[in-house]
């Protein structure tokens, strides 16, 4: 699909990866060269950023979510049951919006 979130004179599209992919004549794989210290400072920073999975905070999603948005840490905002009922539920919506 092409739009705005994907074309436009801000951006070079390329479609066919293959072309580009590795950019640096490398195996595509992300790689980092450090040193002792650097690498002492990194695993530090992992140690300090871990996920805790049996934490739960409000995300961007739960404060953004409104009419439609299903289940949040705010309730259930009500959802389409499937997906072939969810183009005729935003349509319910928008109309009464406007």
């Amino acid at each position: 699909a092409t739009g705005p979130w994907n074309s436009g004179g801000e951006w070079d599209r390329i479609d066919n990866l293959e072309e580009v992919m590795p950019a640096d004549g490398g195996d595509g794989m992300a790689t980092v060269k450090l040193n002792a210290k650097d690498k002492k400072v990194a695993a530090n920073l992992a140690e300090r950023t871990l996920s805790d999975p049996a934490s739960d905070p409000m995300t961007g999603a739960d404060l953004g979510a409104g009419p439609g948005a299903g289940r949040t840490k705010n309730g259930d905002m009500g959802g389409a049951a499937n997906i072939q009922e969810a183009p005729a539920q935003a349509a319910a919506a928008t109309r009464k919006t406007r």
